[in-house]
């Protein structure tokens, strides 16, 4: 019983763990994505650039992490883990998996590796807001487009 015990809060340790550590790789990377902005497709940054996003992650062990991120001007000001009870009101809400999530921060190219995602269908976007939703389908056309004439 004792064993099993041990077992249980090892799993539970590192379940939390996990969700820890894509957190923690993902701040240290909101300082070197804000360095380079400027580089972001404009079609991109005009679709995330002010923005009130929440980012839901499903985790490999099948749990979901519940992110909150702020955009003013195509930079991150603000990003942290979701507290269970707060009120945060998105004006983008994006999904994705783990594995997506880490093969961007992991390439050497992440705008590409996001776009890639995105035209694939791994990374979904929406919003609760119907104008929002016209210029989102409106920003996938136009990304779709610039993919196509060798934009990116």
């Amino acid at each position: 019983m004792k064993k099993l015990i041990t077992i249980l809060m090892a799993l539970f340790i590192f379940s939390m763990s996990a969700g820890a550590t894509i957190v923690d790789d993902m701040k240290s990377e909101v300082d070197e994505y804000n360095a380079n902005s400027d580089a972001i497709p404009s079609s991109l940054k005009d679709m995330l650039g002010n923005e009130r996003i929440h980012v839901i992650i499903d985790m490999n062990n099948g749990s979901a992490l519940n992110l909150t991120v702020v955009t003013v001007d195509g930079k991150i000001v603000e990003f942290a883990e979701m507290e269970e009870s707060e009120e945060f009101e998105p004006t983008l809400v994006v999904s994705t998996d783990e594995g997506t999530a880490r093969s961007i921060m992991d390439s050497a190219s992440p705008a590409q590796v996001f776009l890639d995602a995105y035209d694939r269908g791994d990374i979904e976007i929406t919003s609760p807001s119907f104008t929002k939703k016209v210029s989102l389908t409106v920003g996938k056309f136009v990304l779709k487009v610039s993919q196509w004439l060798g934009f990116y």
